[in-house]
């Protein structure tokens, strides 16, 4: 049996078996959207109603447009604080 929660930092994502979690919080944005995309990617191989969640900062603006572009892609609401970045 899984734990309820697990917690794997962002140096540790790229190789850990996302498909396992039903529910993946990033508090801190990933270094680049592409790495963003790859932990979705890894995500829906395995489940389509796992739930990919991400804080941005305004120091993270800088990724809002693309951002924007795949959560839109992907059928998603764009939350308005995003679009505000």
């Amino acid at each position: 049996m899984r734990p309820a929660v697990s917690i794997i930092d962002t140096e540790h994502i790229s190789s850990a078996d996302l498909g396992e979690y039903d529910v993946v919080i990033v508090p801190d944005f990933v270094p680049s959207v592409n790495d963003y995309v790859q932990i979705l990617t890894r995500m829906a191989r395995h489940t389509v109603n796992g739930m990919l969640h991400s804080f941005l900062t305004k120091d993270d603006a800088r990724h809002a447009g693309s951002l924007i572009r795949i959560l839109e892609q992907c059928g998603q609401t764009v939350p308005e604080e995003l679009r505000n970045l």
